[in-house]
């Protein structure tokens, strides 16, 4: 190999090395953000849910009073 290969490939190894470390970068950002995102959601689950009508009452029995 002459002195300029040995430069060239130095520099193509470097290349490739810091586009890799960026591409790991970035994976491990989406990953802590998709762990965030689940724990968020988790705990969106976990609280109760609200109740539109009681469970005592009957919407059929709401509809033929108001309908007499």
């Amino acid at each position: 190999m002459l002195p300029n290969d040995r430069e060239w490939l130095a520099m193509l190894v470097q290349a490739s090395t810091s586009r890799i470390r960026a591409g790991n970068e970035v994976t491990l950002q989406m990953l802590h953000r998709s762990i965030e995102m689940i724990a968020s959601a988790e705990a969106l689950l976990a609280a109760p849910m609200p109740q539109v009508w009681p469970k005592s009452q009957d919407r059929s029995e709401d509809r033929s009073e108001s309908g007499s």
